[in-house]
Formats: C-alpha cells, structure tokens, sequence
C-alpha cells in the first residue's frame, strides 16, 4: 500500500497548536489513515508522533464527528493523543515512467481546508531528512502571537519519514512532484484562481525540496496564476552527483549495494549524529538514524502490504540511480521561464536564501539557479559572489555592469530575491530556524 504522511498545523489563539481536518476549531490532534481502495480510512498504525501542546479543555469535535463524515469506512482506530501526523494513501501517478492508477476525484472528500483562514505555508523537506527539520520553525510560527497568523501543511515524501517506501515506482524528482500534486489536489488547492482571494499558499522548500516544489510551480501555472503566490528556497539543490562524482560509482549493479549499505548509510549516520550534536541537537540525531532504519518488521506492522517496501538503504540507492538529487536545470530553466513569460510575470515570486558555508548547496550551484530564475542573466564565472554581470540584454548598449544596486533590481524585476546568510551550513533550517522565521 503506498500511503503519504503529512502534517497539517493550525495556530488558535483560543486553544493551542491543533491539527485541522475539515473542521477550524478542533482542538486536539486528529490521525486519519487513508487508502486508494476503500475510501478514504484504514486502520495502520502511526509510526511515530510529534508531541504538541494538549489543550486543557476537551476537543470541540471529535475523531467520531468527523469520521461520520466519510461515506465509506471500514473501521477507525482511537485517536491517539499527542499525534500529528496525518496519513494519506496515494498511489503515484508517474506519467513518463510508469502506468498507475490515478485515485479517483470524490467531490465529497473530507480532506479540505476551511476557506477563510490564514495563508497555508507549504513545507517540504529535502532529501533524507523528512518534515520534522521544520518543527522548530512551526513552533515558533504558531505559538508566537507577534507573527502573522499561519497554517501550515508538512508532507514526508516517499522514501522517507512515515511516508511509504513503494518498490514499483522510479525515485526520481518526478515522483515527488506527483505526490504533492496528489495531496495538494486532495485538498483542492490546484484551482485555478488559488491565490485570487482567500486561498494564499506559500511554498518553502529545502534542498531537493526547492526544486520538487519548483517544478510543481511550474507545472501548475495557467495563463492567470500558479498554485504558489511565492516559494521560498532554503538552500535549493541543482546537482548534487556533479558535486559528487564519485557517486556515480551507485549506478554499477552489485558496487552500488554495497557501496550503500556498507560505506554511503554508515557515513550518513555518523554524519548526521556529529552535525547535529555541534548544534545542540544530538537528540536529533538518534532521530534520524530511527527514521532510516524503520522497517515493518522491526515495528511489528507486518501485513502483506509490507513485501512492497524498501528499505531506506534502496530509496537512497534508486534516488541517485534515477536522477532525484542529480541536474535539476530544467527545473528552474521551467520555473524561471514561467515567471517572465509575458502572461504570468509577477504571478509568482522567489525568494532565494543560502548559506556561506554550504558545501551541498555551494554559492556556484546557486548562482547558476539565480540566473536561470532571472533570466537573459549571466553570472562571472571568475567571480563568485556575483561582483560581474554580463546583463548586456538587460541594460544594453552592450555594457558590463558592476554595481549591486542594479544587479539587485535586475532580479527584483524578475520576481527573484536573495539573500546569503554568512557562515551558514546546509542545516540552517535547524542550526537557525529564526533566520527563515525573519523572512
């Protein structure tokens, strides 16, 4: 069974932190396990939880309210208290890869999100790490009083997190972007005047996540809007096997499942636990190492969907094997192209952050997303922190322009802002979440 995890917070004045379903005021956590076949419940264990802040008075509506609100229900489990997670089955649907059954449109579906609320931030991670590395950054959104008041909808992507981990499918970026089209589609937030209104979605990408939510963008835009009134790219990742090229060694049968199991999933656990213990976060690291080595086995959730699974070690293996962290040009080569085509100019904005000490995401990398986002823009090749533009098109007559001034404005004119954070690591989201905060 291939199901999506995502989590759906809401900031209540009245109450506390929430998870909403299709009712504003609830006021405790609600797990809802989905499936393609039997719509829309099915009773599987969460695989973790988020501990939240529990409101001191009973929920206004309860788990039994709303799942009567379901036409087909085969059975519910309790709802565990403490939990966030919402789980969402989805069977992917990768048109140039692999024929699949689209989950059929229901007009009564019970994802749905109230129409008069607070803009909806979209969070999604990068890869490896899944939708908890922004927990910080929601606890400080939803419990802080002097911020804008938010929603915000976290998803794991397959492969990682809670999210399923299916065999029959190709890891590449495509898969992602199809399976936030999916949820993004569950929760009617495809439309077409989305952001005309009271529907306004802000999407934050980190990583392999900026370039996911990219081409989601891109693929999204119609002659009036895109789903995205603005994406926010934390570190945006444009080829990570170019930066790595011994990684192309993965691609070889038999050294690639080695070279994983026994050199690649060591390195990163050692990695992640030493990184995270320099920040404070050692916890986080322990974590991590959890989230990767789950198996159905290992949690006691063993029925005949399990067989159809991976381990985290193969998604990994199949991610470099099938392009999901290699050359993401055309991705923001589409997005830059929608966003100064002549129909859709301003329709969107980008924001660009990235940190100085970045070795995943390095400043050439990101320069050559800015100018692909920007448009008839090209950077030194000589310089890196862009002191030299060859705008020619731009300012004409043909001249080189040197001054910041113009160079900044030059991108604001194109939807595109940017800002480098000095001595930051690809882990700002969670060495420094108030800097993404601050934006």
């Amino acid at each position: 069974m291939t199901f999506t995890c995502f989590v759906f917070d809401e900031w209540n004045p009245s109450e506390s932190v929430v998870l909403s379903f299709s009712s504003p005021d609830l006021a405790e956590p609600v797990i809802v396990l989905g499936t393609s076949t039997s719509p829309f419940l099915r009773t599987r264990p969460t695989l973790s939880s988020s501990d939240t802040p529990q409101a001191n008075n009973p929920p206004k509506t309860t788990i039994h309210s709303i799942m009567s609100s379901i036409q087909t229900i085969e059975e519910f489990i309790p709802l565990p208290l403490g939990k966030t997670f919402v789980r969402w089955d989805f069977i992917p649907q990768i048109r140039n890869d692999n024929p699949s059954t689209k989950v059929e449109e229901d007009s009564s579906t019970p994802l749905s999100l109230p129409t008069d609320d607070p803009p909806l931030l979209f969070m999604l991670h990068g890869a490896t790490v899944p939708n908890w590395q922004f927990d910080d950054i929601v606890e400080e959104l939803l419990g802080n009083s002097t911020h804008e008041v938010y929603r915000i909808l976290r998803m794991d992507l397959y492969g990682h997190g809670q999210s399923a981990r299916p065999k029959d499918v190709r890891y590449n970026l495509n898969l992602f972007v199809e399976q936030v089209l999916d949820v993004l589609g569950a929760l009617n937030l495809l439309n077409d005047d989305i952001n005309s209104g009271k529907k306004r979605l802000v999407g934050i990408g980190h990583s392999m996540g900026s370039a996911v939510l990219s081409a989601v963008a891109s693929s999204t835009t119609t002659t009036r809007s895109t789903v995205f009134q603005q994406l926010i790219l934390v570190a945006p990742m444009l080829d990570y096997i170019t930066l790595n090229p011994h990684s192309r060694l993965l691609n070889i049968p038999i050294v690639g499942e080695n070279l994983m199991q026994y050199a690649i999933i060591p390195k990163l656990k050692e990695r992640r636990r030493q990184r995270y213990g320099a920040i404070g976060k050692a916890e986080l690291g322990e974590r991590f190492v959890k989230d990767i080595e789950y198996t159905a086995m290992s949690s006691g959730d063993n029925d005949d969907d399990d067989d159809d699974e991976l381990t985290f070690d193969d998604v990994l293996l199949r991610m470099f094997r099938h392009g999901a962290v290699g050359d993401q040009s055309e991705v923001y080569q589409s997005l830059g192209d929608v966003m100064q085509s002549s129909s859709s100019q301003r329709s969107i904005k980008v924001h660009v952050m990235h940190g100085s000490n970045d070795t995943v995401a390095n400043g050439k990398q990101i320069e050559q997303i800015i100018g692909m986002l920007g448009k008839k823009m090209e950077c030194s090749t000589e310089q890196r922190r862009w002191n030299t533009f060859d705008c020619n098109a731009c300012f004409g007559n043909g001249r080189t322009n040197n001054d910041e001034l113009d160079r900044t404005n030059h991108l604001e004119e194109r939807g595109v802002t940017y800002t480098e954070l000095d001595g930051l690591e690809h882990n700002m989201l969670l060495s420094h979440p108030e800097f993404l905060i601050d934006e």
